[in-house]
C-alpha cells in the first residue's frame, strides 16, 4: 500500500485554520480542514489519517456537484485558446474524479440571445457574416456557443433551489452589445443574468467575474440595458492588483460589498489564468488560487446566498502541450464547491440535499439488504459520535505470488482469524466481515473509526475504538457508503475495545 504524500499546507487568515492538500499520485486532491471536513481517494492511494480524531460530524464527501453538460459545448476553436474543448477535457477530469453529477439542460435559443445583444449581430454570427470570438466563421463553433449560454443559464436557475450548480463554460465577459473578442462570442453570464431577473423573487445578481481580464462585454451590456441598479458586477480584470495582497483585500472588499447589498444570487466566474504561471494572467500561486475559491463559495453559499459558477479563463499548458495544470486548478475549484456543501449538510439537516437524495452518484444500484445495513451503520455512526481515523484498500490478491484463488482466499481468512482473536487480548480492537462469496473479492478494505463512548463492558470515562476489515468487488461507492454498510453488520459492544483517553 502506498501513503500520498502532502504537497501544499495554507494557513487561512479568515478562519484561522488550517486547510490542507494533498495531491496522490494518481492525481486526486485530498483536503483537510476542521472547518469543513471531506475526503476523496483514488485506487492507487491509501488516504491515511487524513480527517482528524476530533472531528464527530459524521459526513464525509457524499453530494456530487450539479454540472451542466453536454457534449455539443465543446468545439474545437482553431485558435490560440484552449476554451472551445475545454468543457470536455474538464467534464472527464472531474467524472475521473468521481465529483460531478451531470444534469441535462437545453440549448439557448436565437431569440434570447437576441434579448441582451444587437439582433442583427446575433443573426449575423449565425450566418457566418461575422467572425466570432476565436476569430472565424465556423458554423459549428456558433452553434456550440448555444449549448454554453444554455449551460450557464440553466447552472443559474438551478442553483437558486441547490444552492450550488456549475456550468463547465467559458468565453463569455467580453462579447459586447454587439461585438467581440478575446474568445468570447455571446455573453453568457448577461443571458442567465437578464433571465433570473424576469423572476419576481429577484431583485439584484452579483456577477462576480475573477478572469484574469476585464469584463468589459458584461460592463457594456449593463449600461445599454440600464440594470446598473439591478446587478453588481465586479471584474478583477479592472483592477491594478500587482500582488496578492492586493488581491484578496480586493476580493475582501467585494464579498462584503455583495453581501451588505443582499444580492440574491451570484454568477461566478472563476478564472483559472489568474495564475501567476499563466501566460496571459496573474498574481496568485497554486495556493492563493484554492484559498481564493474557498473564500468566495464559503462566504456566499455558507450564508444562503446561491452561486452558479463556471471556468472563465485558463492558458497553461504542459511541457507534452496539454492544459493538465488547467485542469488541475478547475478540479480544485469543484473541490472547494463541493467541501461547501458538505459543510452545509453537516451543520444544517434541512440542507437541500438529502443524504440519499435523488442527486446522489447513482451509478450502481443498491438492494434493499445494503441499503438498510448503510441506514444501520449510519445511526450507529451518528449515535456513537464515531470518527474515521484512517481509511484505505489494496487488491486482495495483490502480495500472494503463487497459489490458486481459493488457496489464497483460505490463507487470507485463516490470518484474520488469528489476527482477531489476538486483537481480542489487547487494547487494540478488530472485526472483519465474512464475505459472502469465495474465493474473496477482488479488493480488501480496512478502516479504523472511535468513539468518545465505551462499549457496554468498558468504564464511564473510556473511548473505544475498531479497526475494520472486510472484502468487496465494488470501489464505486462513496466512502461514507462504503462504512456505514459494513457498520451495520458490525456489533460495536463486541468487537471494539475500551482504553483510557489519557492513556491513548
Amino acid at each position: 500500500m502506498g501513503f500520498c504524500a502532502p504537497r501544499v499546507g495554507l494557513k487561512c487568515d479568515y478562519r484561522s485554520v488550517l486547510f490542507l492538500a494533498t495531491v496522490c499520485h494518481s492525481g486526486f486532491l485530498l483536503l483537510s480542514c476542521p472547518a469543513w471536513q471531506y475526503l476523496t481517494v483514488c485506487g492507487a492511494c491509501w488516504a491515511h489519517n487524513l480527517l482528524p480524531s476530533s472531528f464527530h460530524k459524521g459526513s464525509f464527501l457524499k453530494h456530487l456537484l450539479r454540472t451542466f453538460y453536454d457534449d455539443r459545448m465543446s468545439c474545437p476553436s482553431g485558435g490560440y485558446s484552449p476554451s472551445g474543448e475545454k468543457p470536455a477535457s474538464v467534464y472527464k477530469d472531474w467524472v475521473q474524479h468521481r465529483l460531478v453529477k451531470r444534469v441535462a439542460f437545453d440549448p439557448i435559443s436565437i431569440e434570447e440571445l437576441q434579448t441582451v445583444h444587437d439582433p442583427e449581430y446575433v443573426q449575423d454570427v449565425f450566418s457566418g457574416e461575422v467572425t466570432n470570438g476565436h476569430g472565424n466563421t465556423d458554423a459549428a463553433v456558433a452553434e456550440s456557443t448555444r449549448w454554453t449560454v444554455g449551460s450557464m443559464v440553466a447552472a443559474a436557475e438551478d442553483a437558486l433551489d441547490s444552492g450550488l450548480a456549475c456550468s463547465p463554460s467559458s468565453g463569455f465577459h467580453h462579447a459586447g452589445y454587439s461585438s467581440n473578442h478575446g474568445f468570447c462570442t455571446f455573453n453568457g453570464l448577461m443571458v442567465a443574468a437578464n433571465r433570473l431577473l424576469q423572476r419576481d423573487e429577484i431583485n439584484k445578481i452579483g456577477i462576480l467575474d475573477c478572469d484574469w481580464h476585464a469584463g468589459d462585454g458584461t460592463d457594456e451590456i449593463i449600461r445599454k440595458s440600464g440594470l446598473q441598479d439591478s446587478i453588481l458586477h465586479f471584474s478583477s480584470g479592472f483592477q491594478r492588483l500587482a500582488n496578492s495582497r492586493r488581491y484578496f483585500v480586493w476580493l475582501d472588499e467585494v464579498i462584503k460589498t455583495m453581501r451588505a447589498a443582499h444580492v440574491d444570487i451570484v454568477l461566478y466566474q472563476a478564472g483559472a489564468d489568474a495564475h501567476r504561471d499563466d501566460p496571459l494572467g496573474g498574481v496568485l500561486d497554486s495556493a492563493e488560487l484554492s484559498e481564493r475559491d474557498r473564500v468566495v463559495f464559503e462566504q456566499f453559499v455558507a450564508q444562503g446566498i446561491p452561486i452558479a459558477w463556471n471556468l472563465a479563463g485558463g492558458y497553461q499548458r504542459d511541457a507534452e502541450g496539454s492544459i493538465s495544470p488547467v485542469l488541475d486548478i478547475h478540479r480544485t475549484t469543484a473541490l472547494h464547491a463541493l467541501a461547501v456543501l458538505q459543510e452545509q449538510q453537516a451543520n444544517h439537516a434541512s440542507w437541500r440535499q438529502s443524504f440519499f437524495h435523488d442527486d446522489d452518484y447513482s451509478g450502481h444500484r443498491m438492494d434493499r439488504a445494503t441499503m438498510d445495513s448503510i441506514w444501520k451503520g449510519r445511526e450507529m455512526f451518528k449515535s456513537r459520535k464515531l470518527s474515521l481515523n484512517n481509511f484505505g484498500f489494496e487488491q486482495t490478491y495483490l502480495n500472494h505470488l503463487e497459489g490458486s484463488l481459493e488457496s489464497i482466499s483460505h490463507t487470507i481468512m485463516v490470518n484474520l482469524e488469528q489476527r482477531q482473536h489476538k486483537r481480542a487480548c489487547t487494547a487494540r480492537g478488530f472485526t472483519f466481515v465474512r464475505p459472502g462469496v469465495f474465493p474473496l473479492p477482488r479488493y480488501r478494505f480496512q478502516a479504523t473509526l472511535g468513539s468518545p463512548y465505551p462499549t457496554a463492558t468498558g468504564d464511564s470515562s473510556d473511548y473505544s475504538r475498531l479497526q475494520i476489515c472486510w472484502f468487496s468487488d465494488e470501489i464505486g461507492l462513496a466512502i461514507d457508503e462504503m462504512v456505514f454498510s459494513v457498520l451495520g453488520k458490525v456489533d460495536w459492544d463486541a468487537t471494539a475495545t475500551n482504553y483510557d483517553r489519557y492513556d491513548g
